[in-house]
């Protein structure tokens, strides 16, 4: 029990503020800093040991957020009565208090009715800023409210409880690039030997009903589409004054609202207002404008007021100079150009976000049962639509860096589906328009490359590392220009693109057998991820499991031990039991259970990874066949031969599909099958021979 009075750390105790389901938020007085703080304390019965590590994690996270439309985080404490973060102290109401009162003496006597416009419109942009800053720097809202926007007595928009509603996976990003150096397949996905995480699922819902997205409604994971979502629902409440569900609903009904997206429509506000709410509200994803873009149509609308008393002001002065009876007024001419370059800039963003949805609601309209009448199309069908579309190379002619964009997307989709063929040329064409417009040393040409790279390695087609050093060159150079961050001891930027292209690059010259060339930049990338996110983050857990990889190669087993061990322990905190990450962290010690003559044991962990990758990749990708072919080598020295060569020549038929004739992992399948097939293993020699015909060399 926490009294008045009472020490936690340096912080003194000055007495309640609120209490919720996680724990209670205290007034406090930090006696170090002299300053007031306020105190939120986490109930120890809610938190296990990993869910507490994902609380650390997600706290020093936000405590590189400082942004001023941000609740800050000053700090971390840790008690015998619980742990605690130390926050900044807010004095103000919060949102949803407004929004509730009807006969307010001090601000207004209704939201809706008094407070002006303009005001609105600035609580509604500094929201989005806030929202833009956090997704910036990879973390997730999940729970955006009124009840968790705040604004102070002296007018400022706070929004609290950044990731503290947390899901119980962390969505990572996944690229899939490299192939190990002979010996066994490795696993090559987000990171050089783990499959990158596909589309994942939680059945705990997080957040709240009324303001959640359909796709956190419906238990999955949420991202910044899903903020993006929330932050329409709150901009409909704040600009209608009413809820945008009816009122009445219970909560489960409610939830299969939200899952439908079937919110109440927007009516009754301008015309360019509603249309961004409607946008932010998209039950696809994909169709929703992102923090930073709504926040910047936001500010746009909000000069509009502005840019119509500077047009009436140009009409008055001209209608003065028509009648000849002024010899003087005050130049406007610069003001004009300003306001005429600013209004072009805006409306070509909107002209761009238009497009954009366009093109996405036309995509997926065929989705709408209504539409598809029973046929509803799977992702690939939507990729291959849009695919076709931009293609044809008649849609978006208008905006090229729009086109880029999309194609950019489609392409890095197709990708990670190994899709290659389809791939490659939407990514080719992203990366000629923005070569021609951006330049060839821009951060956008930097982002086509990465991905570019990853089709290269993936495919056994290009040459991945010349692409991953020219991105690493740009990212590098353009440190000054467009990116934050700051430089390690010798000098580097250390920043998350940065940090990633490495990876990626270290993870290619792996492939290729240059093992002390790739171990120095995988070392220089762990350096920058753990300079950044800390030394328990899961892309620090990805770059780990890589170095693990050299070192097993290079016959350091108790090295590649500790670091795959480090790495799982990472994982393990914060992931679910069943995430790909995981698991493929748990094929690796499998190879390495296998290496040292516990076979057994390493099949049935490759047996629960073939399952798992099927589900998330499906049944034709590399990744899958990777994982078969080593399932298929345990059970082969278990003399199970027979399931082994159905392993294999299943393992062989998906990379002849899906990889380059050259490809090094389709060159291990074909030779790990002729070599069964030479060997005999239980067939009789006209079988034998006829599998030597059908799969040898």
């Amino acid at each position: 029990m926490i009294r008045p009075g009472d020490r936690i750390g340096h912080v003194r105790v000055e007495g309640p503020l609120a209490e919720g389901g996680m724990g209670a938020v205290y007034a406090g007085f930090d006696e170090k800093l002299r300053r007031p703080v306020a105190l939120k304390a986490i109930r120890g019965d809610r938190l296990d040991a990993a869910a507490r590590s994902r609380f650390l994690t997600e706290a020093r996270l936000l405590s590189q957020l400082d942004h001023p439309n941000v609740c800050r985080i000053h700090g971390f404490l840790e008690s015998g009565d619980g742990d605690f973060l130390v926050l900044e102290r807010i004095h103000g109401r919060t949102l949803r208090e407004i929004l509730r009162q009807t006969l307010c003496q001090t601000l207004c006597q209704t939201l809706r009715e008094e407070i002006p416009p303009g005001i609105k419109l600035a609580v509604a942009e500094g929201v989005a800023r806030a929202l833009e800053a956090a997704h910036e720097k990879g973390i997730v809202h999940r729970d955006l409210k009124p009840d968790n926007v705040m604004l102070t007595h002296d007018g400022q928009v706070k929004v609290l409880d950044f990731g503290l509603a947390r899901s119980d996976e962390e969505e990572e990003e996944g690229g899939a690039e490299g192939t190990a150096p002979g010996g066994f397949p490795l696993p090559t996905g987000g990171s050089w030997w783990v499959p990158s995480a596909g589309p994942t699922r939680t059945g705990a819902l997080v957040g709240t009903p009324a303001n959640m997205s359909p796709e956190q409604a419906r238990g999955e994971p949420a991202t910044p589409a899903s903020d993006a979502c929330a932050l329409g629902l709150l901009l409909q409440e704040l600009f209608t004054g009413r809820p945008p569900y009816a009122a009445g609903l219970s909560e489960q009904l409610l939830l299969v609202k939200a899952a439908d997206g079937d919110s109440l429509p927007v009516q009754g506000i301008d015309a360019d207002l509603a249309a961004l709410i409607r946008r932010l509200k998209a039950v696809a994803p994909e169709a929703r404008p992102l923090a930073s873009a709504a926040a910047e149509r936001l500010a746009w609308i909000r000069g509009k007021p502005r840019r119509r008393r500077l047009r009436l002001l140009a009409a008055v002065v001209a209608a003065a100079f028509a009648f000849g009876g002024i010899k003087y007024v005050l130049d406007l001419k610069e003001e004009r150009q300003l306001a005429l370059i600013a209004r072009r800039a805006a409306e070509q963003e909107a002209a761009r976000a238009d497009a954009t949805a366009r093109f996405l609601e036309e995509l997926f309209q065929a989705s709408d049962p209504r539409e598809a009448r029973g046929r509803v199309p799977d992702a690939r069908e939507l990729l291959r639509r849009g695919t076709e579309r931009l293609g044809q190379g008649r849609e978006l002619l208008s905006q090229p860096l729009l086109r880029a964009e999309l194609l950019d997307t489609l392409g890095g989709i197709q990708t990670s589906l190994g899709l290659f063929d389809e791939a490659r040329p939407l990514l080719k064409q992203a990366l000629a328009i923005r070569e021609r417009l951006r330049g060839r040393d821009h951060p956008e040409v930097a982002a086509t490359l990465v991905r570019l790279g990853s089709l290269a390695q993936l495919s056994g087609k290009g040459d991945a590392v010349i692409l991953f050093r020219r991105a690493l060159a740009i990212r590098e150079e353009s440190h000054g220009s467009g990116y934050s961050g700051y430089s390690d001891s010798s000098g580097h930027p250390a920043q998350p693109a940065i940090a990633d292209v490495l990876n990626k690059l270290g993870m290619t010259v792996a492939s290729r057998g240059r093992l002390d060339e790739a171990e120095e930049i995988l070392m220089r990338s762990l350096a920058l991820h753990e300079k950044l996110w800390g030394k328990s983050d899961l892309r620090v857990a990805k770059v780990l499991h890589n170095l693990a990889g050299i070192a097993y190669f290079r016959e350091r087993t108790e090295d590649a031990e500790r670091l795959l061990r480090r790495a799982l322990a990472i994982r393990q905190a914060q992931l679910p039991d069943d995430h790909p990450d995981l698991v493929g962290s748990r094929e690796v010690l499998a190879l390495l259970l296998q290496d040292r003559g516990r076979t057994a044991e390493a099949e049935k962990i490759l047996t629960r990874l073939a399952a798992t990758a099927e589900k998330v990749y499906g049944s034709e990708h590399p990744e899958l066949a990777r994982t078969l072919l080593n399932l298929g080598r345990a059970r082969a020295i278990l003399g199970r031969d027979a399931e082994a060569r159905r392993l294999f020549e299943r393992s062989l038929a998906i990379d002849k599909k899906s990889l380059e004739p050259g490809h090094p992992q389709l060159l291990r399948a074909r030779e790990t099958l002729a070599q069964h097939c030479r060997e005999g293993h239980g067939l009789r020699d006209d079988e034998s021979r006829e599998l030597c015909r059908r799969h040898g060399p």
